[in-house]
């Protein structure tokens, strides 16, 4: 009888013993997840319309829990794209101690600083991580010079001003041109490297001839083209003081 007693109590003290394990691994306080992640992400100057993409770093700090990423936001997403991502959204997640990346695609629109913020929702205490994001728009294209005078031209004469063209685009551009004003007729190009079509990251030139036909003073302007190109066409302006021909001297 005291056999059955003492396996009594010893089964019963075990069952005890289980019972307390359990409650007290519930109560035992869960190890929150951590991440780490820039507060800022930089992207180099672009040319509008090119984009330029970076790789946002997230880390879970953790120690024991997975990191889940529930969402990832842009509030300028025209400019700054959220693009393809290595952290896991869903399943088991960002397992401790593991890095993850999220692309970024920098697309300006216009040429000053650019500004945005991403927004990354997850399962830790700080969520949302927010990132400040920054870039610059830069110009596509550029001619120069921006203007340009011929002096001292005689009637019957001819100048000619030679025009450098820029393409700071990653992408190859079709190129156009045409003249403008009040003496337009007195102005065309002659030659120069220019074809139709400008390669990128590249540049070529234009040989403008000035041609006049009458003394005084003569206005026009060259429109140039580049497709495509968000901020074209381009201008550069021409003014000339014309003078009569040299009267010849009599022949004693």
């Amino acid at each position: 009888m005291n056999k059955c007693a003492g396996k009594l109590r010893i089964g019963a003290f075990a069952i005890l013993s289980a019972v307390a394990f359990f409650i007290m691994a519930a109560a035992a306080p869960t190890v929150p997840t951590t991440i780490s992640v820039a507060d800022s992400l930089d992207f180099p100057s672009s040319p509008v319309g090119d984009t330029a993409t970076r790789n946002l770093t997230v880390t879970n700090t953790g120690k024991t829990s997975p990191l889940i990423i529930g969402s990832v936001t842009s509030s300028d997403p025209a400019e700054f794209a959220v693009g393809t991502s290595t952290c896991p959204s869903g399943g088991s997640g960002l397992a401790p101690g593991l890095a993850c990346t999220i692309a970024i695609g920098f697309t300006p629109r216009q040429v000053d600083a650019r500004r945005a913020t991403l927004k990354i929702s997850d399962n830790t205490a700080t969520s949302p991580q927010s990132v400040a994001l920054s870039g610059n728009g830069t110009i596509t294209m550029a001619v120069s010079p921006t203007s340009y005078a011929f002096r001292d031209v005689q009637v019957g004469s001819k100048a000619t001003k030679e025009l450098t063209v820029q393409n700071l685009q990653a992408n190859p551009v079709s190129l156009s041109e045409g003249f403008g004003g009040a003496n337009a007729r007195e102005f065309s190009v002659t030659g120069g490297t220019c074809t139709a079509t400008l390669a990128a990251k590249s540049d070529c030139s234009l040989l403008v001839t000035f041609a006049p036909t009458a003394a005084g003073t003569e206005l026009a302007f060259i429109t140039v083209t580049d497709v495509p190109d968000p901020l074209g066409p381009y201008t550069v302006s021409f003014g000339a003081l014309v003078t009569a021909a040299a009267t010849p001297e009599p022949t004693p």
